[in-house]
């Protein structure tokens, strides 16, 4: 009996590892201390309720596929902070995921490039002193660099980009870029969708609209943070200025293009003071949820829903002051406000048991609801309950 009850506890320490990469491994504060005198580690120290560690936790488990080889010159591993709590303090871990090379010492530097299989993969060669190989494939990229610029060209007003001329493409103008895998499933359901919209409004030049394949582009998706298909960016002069993150329609897509070109937004953008124009409150901030892309939208971050039957007076009266929120926190990414009519919506509105009274507000972090929202409703107190959940969060990934 003894036997099995140890079994089950080791079973259950390894599925909850798998998590964050099943091929690293998992170093206790006594495996590491042990291993990191005779072995070079490159380690990730996690948290398992962090949500930039699950989306770093893929890439790691790819990376320690490479790696963790039969005759190997580094061990990829990782160590849960809420477990090896002492292990995590002796290394300065302040925030998750904090990645680390040890070189045969206990110090370890801190890695601080981009979270991607190249970019770690450069790193590690690096610290392995294989710096002509490294050097020659930078000398290919330099090579890559000169030779001539190729250029993006669309069919129906849709640009295909690539590493090769993804650059030169966003350098001016307005782009409202989707980057995907063709193997994804919601991908291949906007597809139509995104078609269209590049017929309707990309070929008159004022906003171009493209797609990334991530399985063909890795270099343009590493750079850019994808984690998740697909991901819809805009970008002005070859700088991002905003995630999408609303529903997949057309009508949605139209909407947002709007907001993103209008005179309103440009004078934001350009003014000393920062201070909003009056008239912006009337732009649409808000987006509009449904039963098929719900889940997707809420499932990272903070996201503030709004439940109505789109009926009542008092709803009516919110919405206007949700989208003036929203406006206000377009430069954060990590809060998303969001409207569901359960009118059109019974199944959805039902499954999240929001059956009325309306309006209901509810908060929603990582997919999973975390309150209810009952306190004023007013721009100042529903900003105030934003800017207090952000704070929080800010201070538990620094633990």
């Amino acid at each position: 009996m003894f036997v099995s009850c140890l079994f089950v506890l080791l079973l259950a320490v390894h599925i909850r590892s798998d998590d964050h990469g099943a091929n690293a491994v998992s170093y206790t504060k006594d495996l590491f201390n042990s291993a990191v005198e005779k072995d070079k580690l490159f380690v990730m120290f996690f948290a398992p309720w962090c949500g930039h560690c699950k989306r770093l936790a893929p890439t790691w488990d790819e990376l320690a596929v490479k790696y963790n080889i039969e005759k190997r010159e580094v061990t990829i591993g990782k160590v849960d902070c809420t477990v090896e709590t002492e292990l995590c303090s002796a290394h300065g871990v302040r925030g998750y995921p904090t990645v680390k090379f040890f070189n045969l010492n206990k110090e370890g530097e801190k890695y601080a490039d981009a979270r991607t299989i190249e970019a770690f993969s450069k790193f590690i060669e690096e610290r392995l002193g294989k710096e002509e190989e490294v050097k020659e494939e930078e000398k290919k990229e330099e090579e890559v660099a000169k030779a001539p610029v190729a250029q993006a060209t669309a069919e129906n007003g849709l640009y295909v980009l690539t590493d090769a001329n993804y650059d030169a493409h966003i350098a001016t103008g307005h782009h409202f870029i989707k980057f995907y895998a063709p193997w994804c499933g919601h991908c291949q359901r906007m597809a139509p969708t995104w078609d269209e919209l590049a017929k309707k409004v990309g070929t008159d030049g004022k906003v171009k609209i493209g797609k990334v394949d991530c399985t063909l582009n890795s270099a343009t998706c590493g750079k850019n943070g994808v984690r998740g298909y697909p991901t819809l960016m805009w970008f002005t002069n070859g700088e991002k200025s905003e995630d999408y993150r609303g529903a997949r329609e057309m009508a949605d897509f139209e909407q947002f293009i709007v907001r993103l070109t209008s005179a309103e937004v440009e004078e934001k953008k350009l003014s000393q003071d920062g201070a909003v124009p009056a008239q912006a409150a009337n732009d649409q901030g808000i987006v509009t949820l449904t039963d098929e892309d719900f889940k997707d939208s809420i499932s990272e971050d903070f996201t503030l829903v709004l439940f109505s039957d789109d009926q009542k007076h008092i709803t009516k009266l919110l919405v206007p002051i949700l989208n003036r929120v929203a406006l206000d926190f377009v430069e954060k990414p990590e809060i998303l406000i969001a409207q569901v009519n359960c009118g059109d919506s019974v199944n959805l509105c039902t499954s999240q048991d929001a059956k009325g009274p309306y309006p209901t507000l509810r908060m929603y972090h990582n997919g999973a609801l975390l309150s209810n929202y009952t306190g004023e409703q007013t721009v100042a107190a529903i900003t105030k309950y934003l800017d207090g959940l952000l704070e929080e969060q800010r201070k538990k990934d620094e633990l």
